[in-house]
């Protein structure tokens, strides 16, 4: 039987000594994979030095230095349609900053059902403390399950190995090429921010399920986020310490993903949640306040152009800058 040939593909900028991590990390796997694809989005930080010392002799190595940055959209499209090209069965995503367990891809591979071709493959995501990078949901007997700590993981899950999740992302995850074939590769207009939510709901909306491999470890930092009580309620703000360049394109996809992938009225309800949130955000969290009024006008320009659909990214790179 002819073995399914696996490549990596890793998005950098500017964090040579993370990607190292990363690429070691990879070639350490007990499952060997058959190539480390790198997309380097224009690094100025020496990246372009450090991969032509360090592997210029492996031949497994395929790295690709972009003429600008692309964001991480951007870069995971480029990568995964290269790969997509070359003929690979499975397109294994990760950032820079993120690296496997050397457990990780053999773990992913034997949990996976007769039919594995027809979904795409999640490990578990923690930072190096053995905590949740983010809250997650998993569903489990029809039954979803919010959750916020990793012991609640091991408590749902103690005689199940898989779970379908509500949609993988671009960090550890596995596609199959075809997956690809039927929702195509990321959206690399939406930039930075986003880019992995609309490719789960792409994949979502084809009716591609995600199953979660709990004994696959794929570290990554822990995204910071603030909680506030509102009438006994916890409220989770994920994307509170952002500074004003990211905020455009948070407000700007995000609300584009909200109009475009939800049913009515569920898109309203959301959407306008949504709103709410960030508005409170923008009034209540110092980064924004400070400066409140260029933080309103970068909201509402990424509004308006979420609403049109507006993915000229060059002309709001330079207003940002």
């Amino acid at each position: 039987m002819k073995k399914d040939k696996i490549v990596a593909v890793v998005v950098t900028y500017n964090r040579k000594h993370l990607l190292k991590r990363c690429i070691n990390a990879i070639l350490r796997q007990e499952y060997k994979v058959d190539k480390i694809i790198v997309i380097d989005n224009a690094s100025t930080d020496g990246t372009e030095e450090m991969m032509t010392k360090t592997y210029y002799r492996n031949k497994k190595i395929d790295y690709v230095r972009l003429d600008k940055n692309i964001g991480g959209a951007g870069g995971f499209h480029y990568g995964m349609k290269k790969a997509y090209k070359e003929g690979y069965d499975w397109i294994w995503v990760m950032d820079d900053d993120g690296y496997a367990d050397k457990k990780c891809l053999k773990n992913i591979l034997k949990n996976m059902p007769e039919n594995k071709y027809d979904f795409t493959y999640l490990p578990l995501v923690i930072n190096e403390k053995h905590e949740l990078t983010w809250p997650m949901e998993l569903i489990l007997n029809n039954k979803i399950y919010r959750i916020y700590n990793i012991n609640e993981i091991k408590n749902i899950t103690r005689n199940h190995q898989l779970l379908y999740h509500n949609g993988a992302g671009l960090l550890g995850s596995l596609y199959s090429k075809q997956i690809i074939k039927k929702i195509g590769l990321p959206k690399k207009e939406l930039f930075i921010r986003g880019d992995e939510v609309e490719y789960n709901l792409r994949a979502i909306s084809n009716k591609i399920n995600t199953i979660f491999i709990k004994d696959a470890k794929f570290f990554h930092p822990k995204q910071e986020f603030k909680v506030i009580k509102f009438f006994k309620k916890e409220i989770y703000f994920i994307h509170a310490n952002v500074n004003l360049f990211k905020l455009f394109f948070i407000i700007r996809n995000f609300t584009y993903i909200n109009i475009n992938y939800r049913k009515f009225p569920l898109n309203v309800i959301l959407f306008t949640g949504f709103l709410l949130k960030w508005l409170f955000s923008l009034v209540y969290f110092s980064n924004f306040r400070n400066n409140l009024m260029k933080s309103l006008k970068i909201f509402i320009i990424a509004l308006y152009k979420g609403l049109r659909k507006d993915f000229n990214n060059e002309d709001i790179l330079k207003f940002l800058k």
